[in-house]
């Protein structure tokens, strides 16, 4: 999950599970959103449930990851430098 992006139609139908287990509602009436789907993805700090969003939380990720290789790439390059041959 954190090297290749997760594909648009996977994180809608994420979504729409993450979404249903906030609605109320049955077959007979029909239902209403408990909260918006906007406060429900907001980070925690400015209040809001603080639940991730995944389009954003993957991107996240793979930059992380990148960050990662890079810089051990770039120590793998200092450390080649100091040694004695």
């Amino acid at each position: 999950m954190t090297l290749f992006p997760i594909l648009a139609r996977v994180i809608k139908r994420l979504d729409s599970i993450r979404r249903k287990f906030l609605w109320h509602g049955n077959k007979e009436r029909k239902g209403f959103n408990l909260v918006k789907w906007k406060v429900v993805i907001t980070d925690k700090k400015v209040g809001d449930m603080g639940i991730k969003n995944l389009k954003v939380q993957s991107k996240a990720l793979r930059m992380k990851w990148l960050w990662k290789f890079a810089n051990e790439n770039q120590m793998l390059k200092e450390k080649g430098n100091k040694c004695k041959i």
